[in-house]
Formats: structure tokens, C-alpha cells, sequence
């Protein structure tokens, strides 16, 4: 599996958030004007659109502050690769929506409880 690996700018993380539907093109297209208009920011891009404080355009309809567009996009991401699986070829970990643990092997996705899903 070949890895890839990019930069998160301002206007990729807009493009993922209307991509997956959690902002309007409306949102995508002011938040991108704003930010450029103001020039080269020293904030870091989850900062930048986080400061912007789009409304998400899918329930709960909550505010997409930083902490927010912080857990989405860790949701959306390959948050490790484990190396060893049943054939040596590895697994994806991934955090779902619900902070499950997803591990990907062989194409097939098993849901793992997190931390704070398991009862004491």
C-alpha cells in the first residue's frame, strides 16, 4: 500500500469540509475570499477555518470552531499504520465519527470500542 502524504492548507481543508458535506459551497467560497483577502496568515489552517466559525451544514448544525473542524478531520484521516497483520501486510487505524477505533485489514473494517466507550 503506497503512502501519501500532504500539506493541509486553508484551501484544501475547505475543499474536504464541502466535499463531505459539512460546510456549504456559499461557506467555502466566503471563508477562501476572507482568508485570502487578508493576506498570508501565520495560523495553522485548522486555526484559520476554525476562527471563521462556519455553521456545519449537516445535524447537529453546531459551530465548526477549531476544536470541532480538529475532530472531524481526525475522524477523516489514517490516524497510524500497525504494521504485522494476519499476512504481514498491516492495518489502517482510523477514528469514526463515534472516536471508534476502525482497523482496515484486507479491506475489511472491524469496529474496535474506544477508551471511552468502554464502561467500567
Amino acid at each position: 500500500m503506497k503512502t501519501e502524504t500532504r500539506t493541509l492548507t486553508v484551501e484544501s481543508l475547505l475543499d474536504r469540509l464541502l466535499e463531505a458535506g459539512q460546510i456549504t459551497k456559499a461557506d467555502r467560497d466566503e471563508a477562501t475570499t476572507t482568508l485570502r483577502m487578508r493576506g498570508r496568515s501565520e495560523l495553522h489552517p485548522l486555526a484559520a477555518v476554525g476562527e471563521r466559525r462556519l455553521k456545519r451544514a449537516v445535524p447537529p448544525h453546531d459551530t465548526l470552531n477549531v476544536e470541532a473542524v480538529t475532530e472531524w478531520l481526525a475522524g477523516e484521516v489514517v490516524v497510524a499504520r500497525h504494521g504485522g497483520g494476519v499476512h504481514g501486510e498491516g492495518a489502517d487505524l482510523f477514528l469514526d465519527a463515534d472516536h471508534a477505533l476502525v482497523v482496515l485489514e484486507d479491506g475489511l473494517a472491524a469496529h474496535m470500542a474506544s477508551p471511552s466507550r468502554v464502561s467500567s
